[in-house]
This record gives structure tokens, C-alpha cells and sequence, in this order.
């Protein structure tokens, strides 16, 4: 199918993006499965099952189209290859009429192949346009070189045994799961370089070290569980432990443009260790005994799901901050206006193999300077912010106390209450209220770094205009405070802390007539954020909430660091209707708010300077979201869909002719859309799929 509005580049290596109207680009979604299945009755009691699938998907224009905040043109889209072997066993024994034994595991290797598009221009540097917010070219931005391939495999185990009587229904059991992701294969044509551009002018070159990495992960926890009832009390009570564990393997990279020596890595067998106790209780009286009113509640502990990302963090041979490396980049032209630095700043600085600086071509679109030394050099204008680039030395690392132990890892409680009452035989009504409290955040600390190091930029943001946009307070580093970084990842309150919070209320009623099904309700919930501790402690944490794409830094407005969205209401409603002659009608209705809306505003270094009194210390344009969160949603969400079935009857078949029709009324909002601020602001990138008319025959036998 036609991804909606998104064209073949006119000349994709261009330094703007200009799309060719006659060369809409189709999405490919090539998929092909071979399965197989036997099952195995070893005994009267004993059955193992066997599943294998060999499952292939290609799509030549991955990611092309809007993504999240950005634009990615097709020539700049990945073409990505993937396969996934999946082997699934399982065995049951029913022992006794009231014990049942399960166990089973399944093992799922996958390799992904990302390559460029076949339209990339690879013979110049991938471009990310800051004015449009469009990556175009190539893949660079997206695969951090010109491809790469991923080997990633999950493999899972649980095992149970059952015990049911009239009045208890014990299950004890096990499960889990391993992740590997490796990566052994990336290339560049480009020497792993990249760039920012802002209407076309060169601002900022990309250097990347190659992700060639092996990263691990187990998560196994046991549990049990008893579901006892006492005259009208019915208890569902349990307890589960939970292990996660991350590590890497000794591993070795071999030697590349930016990393000449290679780099070896001893491994680390506990990146993190955790262990949680979290327990499960569930209770539902009976008020008259009748079973016509019900009073429920809840108290549970959930422990965050993860596989190998801790590993991923903090393995030398992953780490992002050892990898990756940002520099200031004027083409060699002398000034730069959109960067807001002065024209008389030079475009290239000398060197002592260049003193007179002659090396530096202005214009030719090739980075003249040598990112490996991180003073000033060639067309590198301004020193280097991230002095761990390149380095072999570990810069990121966890605080043992934090990262180890009980009780420690991210989890959430969440407590409900609520009726349910029987209006009418068969029509129930049911209100609950929840109420889910996040704890354990980490927290981002540069030891190399204290809160006196920074600066706080106050800039009015108003004139952009955009409602609602203000003022905004950011954190920046003095000139004297760039240091290789010492992180500590580590607990959130011992600086301050971070609480994160969502309350709601769901409303559902269930009518089941002789010919009608009424099932839906309505749902309602705000949440809430405050890290404000965290602002003056380690300002450097905020720096780093979100991830940006490119190498500006994503911040936070201190005016922002606590928050709350408004009541947030959806609704969904599903009837089902029988007439004669065996023909259903069935009608869906979904309701829901619009997408919540940011502006992502780049700060200019001139604006950044003339709030500080001083040139920014690194060159790097902060980006951040200028619009409180939860403050602004877009189109709401409307959708209703019908089906209309007739079933014939024949003998053992049961035939069903099916019509659907979706998106009856032809609704057409918008789902998502552009914020990054300029001319395409709030342009749409994706709306509701048109009215669909739909034919199908379902046989049974």
C-alpha cells in the first residue's frame, strides 16, 4: 500500500529535501511462515506438543513517513530484512482429577539485517534538517552507519502444578525468560559520519564508533498462589519472586576509522542483581448474600519487565557516551547566522599540521578537522562536549547498593476498589477505582559534575507563536566544567526523589438478553510527575531525559518538573443483536482523546547566549518541549464500526458470511502530528483509516 504523502526525493543527494509528487513510495510488507505442529499422547495422562516456525519478513521502506517528532524520507528509510526461528514444547499431565502438572519452553533466535534504502545516496553525508525536522539521504542517522546486523534471541520456560478443591485453588509454579542481543556486523561508507543541517547550512557533524556488542539478560521468578473462600468472603492471595540480572561477556571490537586500536572489553557477570518479593491480593465480598452485590479490592506489586538494557548502558562496547560524539561544523564558512554565532567567528581553526588553515574548503560538504582531538580544529569550531569519546575506559557505571539487593528495581502498586451490582437477571453495572504509584526511579549522577557547575538559562519562548508557549528555565555547563563524565546510575531519592502517580475511575456495564450482548464502559484517569528534587541535585539528569536523534540535547523546563494531565476520558461500547433467520448485528463505538501535544523548540546558541551573558560552553543547541505536558491534546477520537453476519447451517459446517463496514461515518482525525515548531507544526502525519467495506466467509467443521 501507498504510505500517504511521502514521495521519492528528487535528487537524493540534495541538501534539502524535495520530494517528487510523480514517486509516491509504497509500503512493502513482505512476510512468509513455514509452521509446523505434533502433538505426542506419550501415556493416558502425558501429552508433549511441538511447535516450529520459520517466520521472514522484508520491508524495503522501513520507517519511511513521519516517526515520532521527525520526518524520515524514503532514501534515508531502512531496508530491513528479518528472520525468527521459533521452537516451542509443552507438556500436561492431569495426575489426579484435582492435580495438574504443566511445564514447557520456547527458543526464538532472530537475526535482523538493516541495509539502505535503494534509493540512499551514499556518497555523502545523511542529513537531519532542523527546520523541517526531515533525515533524509541515507540511513546514517537511523542505523549509525551505512547497515548493520542484529542477532537477538529470547528464550522462555514456566512449569505449574494445580491443586483444586471446592474451596481452594493453589497453583505454584515457575517462569522466565534469557535475552541475547548481539550485534556483530556494522559498516559505514561515509567513516560513520553524519550531519545537522538548519536551512541548509551545515551546523553540526556526527561521529559514531561502530555498536559491534554482546549483551545479556535473565529474568526467572517462582510463585504462589490460593484463591480460599470464607461464607461470603472470597480471597485471591499470592506471592511472587522476582530475579533480573544483566551482564556482558568478555568481548573484543575490531579496529575502525574512529577507533584505530580496536577495543577489548573484560565482562561483567552482574551489571545489575535484583530481587523483589511481590506480593498479589485480591478480595470480593459477598454484601447480601445473595450474590447480587459485590465489594472488591486490590493490593498488588508489579516489578518493571526488562531484558538485557542495563548491559546494553553500560558494556564499553554499547556505551552511547564511548560511541558517540557531537561537533559544532561550519563547512568552513566563516559565521554561521542560523547557529546565532557571530560572523567574525572564524570557519576554520588552525592546526599544527595546518596552521594557515587552508586545508578548510568552504563549502564542499566534507568535514575538514580531526574529531579524535578534542580541542578546536579545521572546521571543528568548538571543543568537544563528550571527552569520553573514544575512550576505553568504562564513564558509566552503577552504584552497587542501588543496583543489587531487595527491593530496589522500578516497580509500581497498585491498589483498586470498587462495586459491581446486579440491576436485573443477567445486567450488571460495575465502578472501580485505581490508583497505580511508581517507585524506585534512578537518578542520573556525573560525579565528575556538582550543581554549581551549571548555569540556568531563562529564555521567552512566547514569540515563536505558538499558545501556550512561555517561558522556559534550562540548565547549561559552565566553560570550566567540562569533564570526562564519571555517571552514577543510581537511586532518584538521594536526590530529592521522583514520584509518579495515576489515579482514575473505570465505569462498565454487561447486559446479556436472549438476543442481545451490551458490554462497555467508560474510563477516566489523570497522571501525575514531579522530579523537581532532582533540578538543583543533578541538573545533569535533566539533560538527559528523553533521547534526542540528533545532537542537539534534550532538556526539560524547570517550570515543567511537576505536572499533571487533565481527566483523560475513553469510551467503548460493544453490542451484539440476534434476529431471525440467524443474522447478527454487531456495532462497536470507541471514543478517546486526541494525541497530547508538545512543541519541540530548538534554542538557538544565540538566544542561549544572550540569556547567560556568555557563549554556550559546548555549541550544542538545546531542544526541548515548550508546552507543559498534558496541557494541549489534539482531535478527539471518534469511530464506529458494524458487521452484519448470516450463518447457514449444513449438516457438521457452519458457514458464516461476514460484511463488514468500518469507520462507518467516514471520521477522519488526526492521530498524530509534527511538533517540532516551524513551518510544519501540527501538520498531520497520520489519521484514521478511511471507511472500509470488508467481505468474508467463515467455514467450520
Amino acid at each position: 500500500m501507498q504510505n500517504p504523502g511521502v514521495f521519492a526525493a528528487t535528487n537524493a543527494a540534495a541538501p534539502f529535501y524535495t520530494p517528487d509528487t510523480s514517486s509516491p513510495v509504497v509500503s512493502v510488507n513482505e512476510n512468509t511462515e513455514t509452521s509446523f505442529n505434533f502433538t505426542w499422547q506419550a501415556s493416558s495422562k502425558d501429552k508433549f506438543n511441538v511447535y516450529y516456525s520459520n517466520a521472514n519478513w522484508k520491508k524495503p521502506n522501513a520507517l519511511a513517513g513521519p516517526f515520532r517528532t521527525f520526518i524520515i524520507a524514503p532514501e534515508a528509510s531502512i531496508n530491513r530484512v528479518f528472520s525468527v526461528n521459533t521452537t516451542q514444547i509443552s507438556w500436561v499431565r492431569p495426575a489426579t482429577n484435582r492435580l495438574l502438572f504443566e511445564a514447557g519452553s520456547s527458543f526464538a533466535p532472530g537475526v535482523a539485517k538493516d541495509l539502505p534504502n535503494a534509493n540512499a545516496a551514499l556518497d555523502v553525508y545523511s542529513l537531519f534538517e532542523i527546520a523541517t525536522r526531515t533525515i533524509h539521504r541515507n540511513s546514517h542517522f537511523l542505523a549509525q552507519g551505512t547497515g548493520y546486523t542484529s542477532n537477538r534471541a529470547t528464550n522462555s520456560f514456566y512449569g505449574s502444578a494445580s491443586y483444586v478443591t471446592g474451596t481452594h485453588n493453589l497453583k505454584i509454579g515457575f517462569n522466565g525468560s534469557t535475552f541475547q542481543e548481539m550485534i556483530p556486523d556494522n559498516f559505514s561508507q561515509q567513516n560513520y559520519t553524519d550531519a545537522v543541517a538548519i536551512m541548509g547550512l551545515p551546523l553540526q557533524a556526527g561521529f559514531t564508533i561502530p555498536n559491534l556488542s554482546d549483551n545479556q539478560g535473565i529474568a526467572w521468578g517462582f510463585y504462589a498462589q490460593d484463591q480460599m473462600t470464607f461464607d461470603r468472603l472470597t480471597v485471591n492471595a499470592g506471592l511472587r519472586f522476582d530475579h533480573l540480572g544483566n551482564s556482558y561477556p568478555d568481548q573484543t571490537r575490531a579496529a575502525s576509522v574512529w577507533e584505530p586500536a580496536g577495543l577489548t572489553v573484560q565482562g561483567n557477570d552482574s551489571v545489575v542483581n535484583w530481587n523483589d518479593l511481590n506480593p498479589r491480593l485480591g478480595v470480593v465480598y459477598d454484601v447480601t448474600g445473595n450474590g447480587k452485590t459485590a465489594l472488591k479490592a486490590s493490593f498488588n506489586r508489579y516489578g518493571t519487565r526488562s531484558n538485557s538494557e542495563w548491559a546494553v548502558l553500560l558494556n564499553p562496547a554499547s556505551s552511547t557516551p564511548l560511541r558517540q560524539s557531537a561537533r559544532v561544523w561550519l563547512d568552513g564558512a566563516a559565521g554561521h547566522p542560523f547557529a546565532g554565532i557571530p560572523a567574525v567567528f572564524p570557519g576554520c581553526i588552525p592546526s599544527t599540521s595546518d596552521p594557515t588553515g587552508s586545508s578548510c574548503i568552504a563549502g564542499d560538504g566534507l568535514v575538514q578537522g580531526d574529531p579524535t582531538n578534542p580541542a578546536p580544529n579545521g572546521e571543528l569550531i568548538f571543543p568537544a562536549s563528550n571527552l569520553a569519546w573514544g575512550s576505553s575506559a568504562q564513564v558509566q557505571f552503577v552504584d552497587p547498593n542501588w543496583a543489587s539487593g531487595w527491593g530496589n528495581r522500578f516497580s509500581n502498586w497498585e491498589m483498586t476498589a470498587g462495586i459491581q451490582q446486579e440491576l436485573a437477571s443477567n445486567v450488571s453495572v460495575e465502578a472501580t477505582i485505581y490508583r497505580r504509584a511508581f517507585v524506585n526511579h534512578f537518578a542520573t549522577d556525573d560525579r565528575s559534575l556538582s550543581g554549581s557547575d551549571f548555569d540556568y538559562a531563562t529564555i521567552d519562548l512566547s514569540g515563536r507563536g505558538i499558545p501556550g508557549v512561555g517561558t522556559v528555565t534550562i540548565p547549561e555547563i559552565k566553560p570550566d566544567a567540562i569533564r570526562v563524565p564519571d555517571v552514577l546510575f543510581t537511586g532518584a531519592d538521594q536526590f530529592g526523589g521522583e514520584t509518579q502517580t495515576y489515579n482514575g475511575v473505570d465505569f462498565t456495564t454487561n447486559v446479556r438478553l436472549d438476543n442481545l450482548l451490551l458490554q462497555g464502559g467508560l474510563s477516566t484517569g489523570t497522571i501525575s510527575n514531579n522530579f523537581c528534587g532532582l533540578y538543583d541535585t543533578v541538573p545533569e539528569d535533566l539533560r538527559r531525559r528523553g533521547q534526542a536523534l540528533v545532537a542537539t540535547y534534550t532538556t526539560t523546563a524547570r517550570e515543567f518538573c511537576s505536572t499533571s494531565t487533565p481527566w483523560l476520558t475513553q469510551f467503548k461500547l460493544l453490542a451484539n443483536y440476534t434476529m431471525p433467520g440467524d443474522v447478527q448485528i454487531a456495532a462497536t463505538l470507541q471514543s478517546a482523546s486526541g494525541p497530547e501535544r508538545r512543541a519541540d523548540i530548538t534554542i538557538s546558541l544565540a538566544e542561549v547566549a544572550a540569556a547567560l551573558g556568555r557563549p554556550s560552553a559546548t555549541g550544542i543547541a538545546p531542544q526541548i518541549n515548550a508546552l507543559a505536558p498534558g496541557s494541549d491534546y489534539g482531535e478527539r477520537f471518534n469511530q464506529f464500526d458494524l458487521r452484519f453476519t448470516k450463518i447457514f447451517s449444513m449438516d457438521s459446517t457452519r458457514l458464516r458470511a461476514m460484511f463488514d463496514i468500518y469507520n462507518v461515518f467516514n471520521a477522519n482525525a488526526v492521530t498524530s502530528e509534527i511538533y517540532a515548531t516551524g513551518p510544519s507544526y501540527l501538520s498531520v502525519s497520520g489519521f484514521m483509516p478511511p471507511r472500509l467495506l470488508r467481505f468474508a466467509i467463515q467455514a467450520d467443521f
